[in-house]
């Protein structure tokens, strides 16, 4: 075969193994983003144009709703094996920015038009409540603050309890919901960084309130707040913000009291939750505490890697384990996970954003979904090009690095001129030993945190700044004896090495460097 057939060959057919290699790889790790037991991400198809999502459950079904203008998605999950069946409810003069309740059975709805509550059971509908500023809901209960004051509604019957006056309602900032029991809490600004947490806990007929004053560190302001009873006691996680040059800072609390005993001032301690490997989570929003057979247990979304040289906004499952919050990673989109919508151990709901709308995504422990789950998607094969083609533009970066690889040869070849040096062995193996020294350095600076992150685990140990440039050396000088023409100058051969030998750098180390 003519030598530059060979040549071709060579650095054609190496470039599309190694293409179709990483290409395979990064789709292989599409199909096995999912971990600790939970199958992939499924999109249920329910879309809301704003954040205002809920969701219902009955045993072995589910209900989820998206808020559009008028009217409401719906989508009924069958959890067994993930079925989805959609419709829409319409005829509704529905804010897509208000908050709305739906009975599990689909039959009664609540919502705000033009600051009053509306319940509509079937085809009546009746207001509930007039001048409501805002609405907050659980599965069970209602809680209503406006220019009136602060109530308690039941769904069920429609029935209105006050909680607190009119004074008081002006200063409600949000409250939170017991998972299991019918208690809650409300939280009130008092001015300043400093709030009131107000604790009602069933008590005959009626509610026993308990107060809790709450610092806020300096110009923090209060995000967000989660309360679950377990047992005898009270576990509290409220998240405070701050807003500064365009950035924000979030730091997150989580505070315990005996429900007999509730303290006169709550002081919360930085809450810490760890991924499976022992390192603390960053950037964690938006929790939600769940029972399950008698656990407590938190969802949360937080900034973390969803594959190797991805960081994302996932969704987190965590529990109590020997006093520690321990997490792990159940989403396996590439949108932004948001708002838990439900957790029982075996299935989890949550609206995520991607684009320009919010939809609806869950994921199962169910064997039958995980199973069914296992096919490649067109979004699969799309997103493996996608990072395969990024390999790509990384190796053509590093290859152009590897132009320094040219120095050490353009001074040999210089030196034998000027000397008139005609040993071409002499020229060649110090021009190739002195090239190999270069890359050996070069390699070493562009291991960089990015290449630690991106790169394979045994491709960036201790041993790997070594035996990875003898690795590469051992390929290229196989490559040249393979292709190269012995009918050369020794300034061609030095070259070609050279070129061979950046080549194969590219392809090997090249992926990782951007």
């Amino acid at each position: 075969m003519k030598t530059k057939y060979k040549i071709g060959l060579f650095f054609i057919g190496t470039g599309l193994t190694f293409f179709i290699a990483f290409f395979l790889i990064n789709l292989f790790n599409e199909l096995k983003l999912n971990e600790n037991g939970w199958s992939r991400s499924e999109n249920l198809g329910v879309a809301a144009s704003h954040k205002r999502v809920f969701a219902t459950g009955e045993t072995g079904e589910r209900k989820v709703y998206g808020a559009n203008e008028n009217e409401l998605k719906i989508g009924t999950l069958k959890e067994s094996d993930f079925s989805m069946k959609h419709g829409t409810v319409k005829g509704l003069e529905l804010s897509p920015y208000n908050p709305f309740w739906v009975s599990s059975d689909g039959g009664t709805i609540y919502y705000l038009k033009n600051k009053e509550l509306i319940r509509k059971d079937g085809a009546n509908e009746e207001t509930i409540a007039r001048d409501v500023d805002q609405l907050f809901t659980s599965q069970k209960l209602l809680i209503l603050s406006g220019g009136e004051g602060v109530f308690l509604v039941r769904p069920d019957s429609g029935e209105i309890e006050p909680l607190m006056d009119a004074a008081e309602a002006k200063k409600v900032k949000m409250a939170a919901f017991d998972p299991e029991s019918s208690s809650f809490l409300i939280a009130a600004g008092e001015g300043g960084n400093n709030y009131t947490f107000t604790y009602f806990l069933p008590d005959g007929d009626g509610y026993k309130p308990a107060a809790m004053s709450v610092s806020a560190y300096s110009t923090a302001v209060l995000s967000n707040v989660e309360v679950a009873k377990e047992g005898e006691m009270v576990h509290i996680i409220y998240s405070t913000i701050i807003k500064e040059g365009g950035g924000r800072d979030t730091a997150n609390y989580y505070a315990v009291f005996p429900i007999k005993k509730p303290p006169v001032h709550l002081e919360g301690i930085e809450l810490d939750i760890y991924e499976k490997h022992g390192l603390p989570i960053d950037k964690m929003e938006d929790f939600q505490f769940y029972q399950n057979n008698g656990e407590l247990q938190l969802l949360f979304h937080a900034e973390g890697p969803l594959k190797k040289g991805r960081m994302n906004v996932n969704m987190y499952e965590a529990h109590l384990e020997k006093g520690l919050w321990k997490a792990g990673r159940i989403s396996t989109h590439y949108a932004q996970a948001m708002q838990p919508l439900w957790y029982d151990g075996e299935s989890a709901g949550w609206m995520a954003f991607e684009g320009e709308k919010y939809e609806i995504w869950a994921a199962s422990r169910n064997k039958q979904v995980i199973e069914a789950n296992e096919h490649i998607r067109k979004s699969d094969v799309m997103r493996a090009l996608e990072d395969t083609f990024t390999f790509a533009t990384s190796s053509f970066v590093f290859l152009l690095f590897c132009l320094i690889l040219l120095i050490p040869a353009i001074v040999m070849v210089c030196i034998s001129f000027f000397f008139r040096i005609r040993n071409g062995k002499w020229l060649f193996y110090v021009s190739a030993l002195m090239v190999l020294v270069l890359l050996f350095f070069l390699l070493k600076k562009t291991m960089t945190v990015q290449y630690m992150f991106m790169a394979p685990d045994f491709m960036k140990t201790d041993a790997s700044r070594l035996w990875l440039p003898a690795a590469i050396s051992i390929l290229a000088a196989g490559g040249y004896r393979i292709t190269r023409n012995e009918d050369w100058e020794d300034e061609g051969k030095v070259f070609y090495f050279v070129g061979v030998i950046s080549w194969i750098a590219a392809l090997i180390a090249g992926p990782y460097i951007i």
